[in-house]
């Protein structure tokens, strides 16, 4: 098994390259992904992937704090529109104009803690 030599080689796909400068480190502090994503788990962003398609998880800003969702593009007569829900039942999901959607980055990688 070969090593990757940075932690952006061990995240990147062929399908999404990633570079290092773009990646930052988190510490999930919400439970709005719980239980996928519990607080205290640290999770990399890449910052130079705000595109929510592919859908996946993204960290985004809710107008009062960047919260981490999942995000889905889909047109809604013929109007851009992103999808923004929760894994948390708590927390419900809306549909936001693209044009709206301040996204910060793509979540990419996840640690859990495992003590």
């Amino acid at each position: 098994m070969e090593l990757a030599k940075t932690v952006a080689d061990m995240l990147t796909t062929p399908e999404r390259p990633i570079d290092a400068a773009a990646i930052r480190f988190m510490t999930m502090q919400g439970d709005s992904m719980g239980p996928e994503i519990k607080p205290g788990d640290k999770i990399a962003v890449n910052l130079a992937d705000c595109t929510p398609s592919p859908p996946g998880l993204f960290l985004f800003w809710d107008g009062l704090e960047n919260v981490v969702c999942r995000l889905e593009f889909i047109h809604s007569d013929g109007k851009p529109m992103v999808n923004v829900s929760f894994a948390n039942p708590a927390y419900s999901s809306r549909l936001v104009p693209l044009a709206e959607c301040e996204i910060t980055g793509r979540i990419v990688g996840r640690w859990v803690r495992t003590a």
